[in-house]
């Protein structure tokens, strides 16, 4: 099976300290769900698949406890650009 570097740096973070027990990958958005994560700053990689080029805009990431929702983080949206090869 083919794999690449992200790919597999994704699957060991999300199998050691912060324990992604559920994903849900839709078409108009990607959800994950940790048991705990401590504070501070994350990056967190996926790989999604680009079927046509354009000027996209990529809505903020929202963070959030599930039972104490008060507590959540967002980040700044951006522009995605895919170009023709």
């Amino acid at each position: 099976m083919l794999s690449s570097q992200w790919f597999e740096d994704f699957e060991k973070a999300s199998r050691s300290r912060w324990d992604f027990g559920y994903r849900e990958l839709g078409l108009q958005n990607v959800r994950y769900y940790a048991k705990q994560i401590s504070r501070g700053k994350f990056h967190l990689k996926w790989i999604g698949h680009v079927i046509t080029s354009g000027e996209f805009t990529v809505m903020p990431t929202h963070v959030e406890e599930i039972y104490r929702p008060i507590m959540f983080g967002k980040s700044e949206p951006w522009t995605l650009i895919v170009k023709d090869n």
